[in-house]
C-alpha cells in the first residue's frame, strides 16, 4: 500500500477534503434536516418550491413554477434552475421528499468549490498551509457557513466560478485549450444558475481581448519570416505573430476561444430571451429589476445600513486581523521584490476588470444589500478570494518571522472558526419576532391534516398571513396565494382570489387579521382547526360574532376571566399580570387558545403583551406582542384583540402566565379586559 505522502497532490486533496468534511459534520449536523426558515426563509423556500414544482410538473425544466399562484398557474421567470431540477431527480429516484436532500447537494457543491479554491491557489503558492488557510478562510465567514447548506444558488455558483477560474489560469501557465474549454463551461454555468456571476464570465472575455488587442496591435509585433531552407514541415505550421513580450498569438488558438466565447454567450443570452418570454406570458415572482439609490443621502444611508447590518456577517473579527496582517506583510515585501507581483499579474488584471463590474452591481442593486446578505457572495466574494490568494502568496524571507506569521494566522483562523460556528448558531435561533419560524412551525403537518379532513390536494388556498410566498403552500402541499402584509387593502386583494378555503393562523388571526379588517367576520364560516391554523369557506354577508368565527362556544371554554374596571399603570411597574393559571390548561395536552380583549389608552410608549409557560425561575416566553405596533397612542381609547397558542406538555409544572411588560416605562390606562382560554 502507498504510503500517505502530504507532498503529492493526490493527498493533499485528500486531506483537506477531510478536513473540510469533518468540519461540515460539526458545524451543519443540526441544521443539515431543517426546512427552509430563519434568516432569509423567503427567498430559500421559493427555491425550495421549484424543486417540487419540477415533480409535480413531470419535470419540465422549461416551465419552472412554485406553489404560489401570483403567476400563471405558478409559471415564474428565474435564472436557469439546473440545481432545483437536479435535486428533483435526486428526489425522484430516492423517494426522499425532504429538505436535507436539497440542502445536502448545495453542501457537496460548496465542499467541491473549496477544493477547486484550494488548487486555484496552488497556481500561485507551493505551501500547503496557506493554501489550506484560503480555503479555511472562506469556510468560516459566517454568511458563506449559513448558505453552505442551505438552498439558494449563489453557492453551488460560487463553486462554478472557482472551478472555472481554476481551469482559466491554468490555462494562462499551461496553454491548454481543453482548459479554457471548461474554464468558460463553468463560469457560462455559474451565470446561468445565478444573474450577477455574468460579472465574473465577462471579465474573462475582457481579459482575454486585451490580451488579443496588445499582442496583435503591437507595433514593434511581426510575423517571423521563414528561412528559404525551411523544411516543408515548417512551411505547414501555422503563421505566428510574436510580442517583444514573450507572448506568442496563435491565430488558431484564438479562433478556439472566441468559439468558445460564442457558445457561452449565446447560450447566456438565449436564455435571457426565454426567461424574459416567461415572464411577459406567466410573469414572475423573482426580482428582475435594478434598485440603485436614487440620490446621495439615499446611497449614505444604505451604505451605513449595509455596514451595520452585516460587518460580522461577511467576515469576523478575526478574519479582518487576517486581511490587515497579510496587507501589511504583502506591502512590505512589495517594495523589497517589486518583481515577485509579475507572477500575479493576471489575477490582478482579473480583480481590475471584474472589480468594476461588481462595485456597479453594487451600485445598481445597492436597496437589496441592507436586508440581504447573499447578495455580498454574488458580488464580492470572488474578489475576496483572489486578493486572500494573492495576500496569502507572499512569505517572509527570515524563517523565524516566516513561522511566527503562520502561528498568527493559525490562532487568527481558529478564532474565525469560533465566532464563525457562533454567529452561524444564532442564526438558527428562534425568536418571537420571527413571523416566519412561527409560521412554519404552525404550519407543520398541516398537509396531513388537510388529506385526512377530505381536502383535495387540486383545491387553492388562501394563505390569509403566510409572511412568505410559499411556506405555508409547501407545508400543506396545496397551491394558493398568499398575503404577506395584513393590511385591509391586501386582505381585500387577497379575498378576490378564485380560491377554495382560507387557511389563518391562531396566532395571529386576531391581531393581525380581524383588527385590521373586521368585515372578514361576514365573509367566512370555519369548518376545521387543528389548534394552530383555522380554515374556513367562503360565506357572504355572515351574520355572526367574534366567538362564532373563531369557534369559541360552551363545550370548549376552558375558563374566562374578565377585568371590568379601569386599571392605571405608571412608569415604575414592570409587569402588570393580567391573568395565571395552573390547573386548567396545564392539563390539556394539546394546542391551547388565549384570547385577550380590551381597551388601552395611552400617550408614551406602550408595553408588550406577553405570555409564558413554567416557573418564575425558568419561564419560556411562547409569544410577545408589542403594543407600539398595534396601538397609535392619541390619548384616547383604543381597542386591543390579540390571540397566543400554546403547546402545553403532558406533566408540565408551573403555570401559565399572561401580563405586561412595561420594560419601556410608559404609563397606560386599560379597561375591560377579557380573558378566555379555549381549545
Amino acid at each position: 500500500m502507498m504510503a500517505f505522502d502530504l507532498k503529492s497532490q493526490r493527498s493533499k486533496i485528500f486531506f483537506l477534503s477531510f478536513i473540510l468534511i469533518s468540519l461540515s459534520v460539526f458545524f451543519f449536523r443540526g441544521s443539515i434536516t431543517l426546512f427552509p426558515s430563519f434568516i432569509h426563509a423567503w427567498t430559500q423556500s421559493d427555491r425550495y418550491a421549484l424543486v417540487f414544482g419540477f415533480l409535480n410538473n413531470g419535470f419540465d425544466f422549461f416551465h419552472p413554477q412554485t406553489f404560489n399562484l401570483a403567476t400563471i398557474d405558478g409559471i415564474t421567470r428565474v435564472d436557469f434552475p439546473i440545481h432545483e431540477y437536479i435535486v428533483a431527480i435526486i428526489m425522484k429516484l430516492t423517494g426522499i421528499h425532504e429538505a436535507v436532500i436539497f440542502r445536502a447537494y448545495i453542501l457537496i457543491y460548496a465542499l467541491t468549490g473549496l477544493v477547486f479554491l484550494f488548487r486555484l491557489s496552488q497556481l500561485f503558492n507551493t505551501s500547503f498551509l496557506r493554501n489550506a488557510l484560503v480555503v479555511l478562510f472562506m469556510f468560516f465567514c459566517p454568511v458563506f457557513l449559513y448558505y453552505a447548506n442551505g438552498f439558494i444558488p449563489s453557492i453551488p455558483s460560487l463553486s462554478n466560478l472557482f472551478i472555472g477560474y481554476f481551469f482559466y489560469f491554468r490555462y494562462k501557465k499551461d496553454k491548454s485549450v481543453a482548459d479554457f474549454r471548461l474554464a468558460i463551461f463553468f463560469l457560462t454555468l455559474a451565470a446561468l444558475a445565478r444573474l450577477p456571476f455574468f460579472i465574473f464570465l465577462f471579465a474573462i472575455f475582457c481579459q482575454q481581448w486585451l490580451g488579443y488587442f496588445i499582442n496583435w496591435y503591437d507595433p514593434q509585433s511581426k510575423p517571423q519570416p521563414l528561412n528559404a531552407a525551411s523544411s516543408y514541415g515548417e512551411l505547414t505550421q501555422p503563421l505566428v505573430r510574436r510580442s517583444p513580450r514573450g507572448g506568442e498569438l496563435n491565430k488558431k488558438t484564438i479562433r478556439k476561444e472566441l468559439i468558445a466565447f460564442g457558445i457561452s454567450f449565446t447560450a447566456f443570452g438565449s436564455y435571457q430571451l426565454y426567461n424574459y418570454w416567461l415572464e411577459k406570458k406567466y410573469g414572475t415572482q423573482f426580482l428582475v429589476s435594478f434598485l440603485p439609490p436614487s440620490n446621495s443621502q439615499q446611497l449614505r444611508e444604505w451604505l451605513l445600513e449595509t455596514w451595520t447590518n452585516w460587518k460580522f456577517d461577511y467576515f469576523t473579527g478575526p478574519q479582518y486581523l487576517i486581511i490587515a496582517v497579510l496587507m501589511t506583510v504583502s506591502l512590505i515585501q512589495l517594495f523589497k521584490e517589486r518583481a515577485s507581483v509579475i507572477r500575479f499579474k493576471d489575477v490582478f488584471l482579473q480583480l481590475a476588470i471584474a472589480g468594476a463590474g461588481s462595485i456597479l452591481f453594487f451600485f445598481l442593486m445597492l436597496k437589496q444589500f441592507p436586508d440581504h446578505d447573499y447578495y455580498f457572495i454574488d458580488a464580492f466574494f470572488p474578489l475576496a478570494a483572489l486578493i486572500l490568494i494573492y495576500l496569502m502568496g507572499y512569505s517572509i524571507k527570515n524563517k523565524v518571522l516566516n513561522y511566527a506569521l503562520s502561528l498568527i494566522l493559525l490562532a487568527l483562523t481558529f478564532q474565525s472558526f469560533v465566532i464563525g460556528n457562533k454567529t452561524n448558531l444564532k442564526r438558527f435561533e428562534t425568536r418571537p419576532w420571527d413571523r416566519v419560524e412561527i409560521s412554519r412551525i404552525n404550519f407543520k403537518d398541516s398537509g396531513k391534516f388537510l388529506d385526512s379532513i377530505g381536502v383535495a390536494k387540486n383545491a387553492k388556498v388562501l394563505v390569509l398571513d403566510g409572511y412568505t410566498t410559499n411556506v405555508p403552500l409547501l407545508l400543506m402541499n396545496r397551491k394558493g396565494w398568499t398575503v404577506n402584509w395584513t393590511t385591509r387593502e391586501k386582505i381585500e386583494e387577497g379575498m378576490s382570489k378564485p380560491f377554495d378555503l382560507v387557511a389563518i393562523q391562531n396566532s395571529f388571526i386576531a391581531s393581525d387579521v380581524i383588527k385590521n379588517d373586521p368585515a372578514i367576520i361576514t365573509q367566512l364560516e370555519k369548518f376545521a382547526d387543528n389548534g394552530f391554523i383555522s380554515f374556513y369557506l367562503k360565506k357572504e354577508n355572515q351574520d355572526q360574532s367574534l366567538y362564532r368565527f373563531l369557534g369559541i362556544d360552551t363545550l370548549n371554554t376552558l375558563l374566562t376571566v374578565s377585568k371590568n374596571d379601569i386599571v392605571s399603570i405608571d412608569d415604575k411597574t414592570e409587569f402588570f399580570e393580567l391573568f395565571s393559571d395552573t390547573s386548567a390548561i396545564l392539563k390539556i395536552d394539546k394546542p391551547v387558545k388565549i384570547l385577550v380583549t380590551g381597551k388601552i389608552l395611552r400617550n408614551s410608549t406602550a408595553p408588550q403583551l406577553v405570555t409564558s409557560v413554567g416557573t418564575p425561575e425558568s419561564s419560556s416566553s411562547y409569544y410577545s406582542f408589542d403594543l407600539n405596533d398595534y396601538t397609535l397612542g392619541s390619548g384616547k381609547w383604543e381597542n386591543i384583540l390579540f390571540q397566543f397558542v400554546i403547546q402545553v406538555q403532558s406533566g408540565s409544572s408551573g403555570s401559565v402566565k399572561i401580563y405586561f411588560l412595561n420594560n419601556q416605562k410608559g404609563t397606560f390606562n386599560l379597561d375591560d379586559v377579557t380573558i378566555v382560554c379555549y381549545r
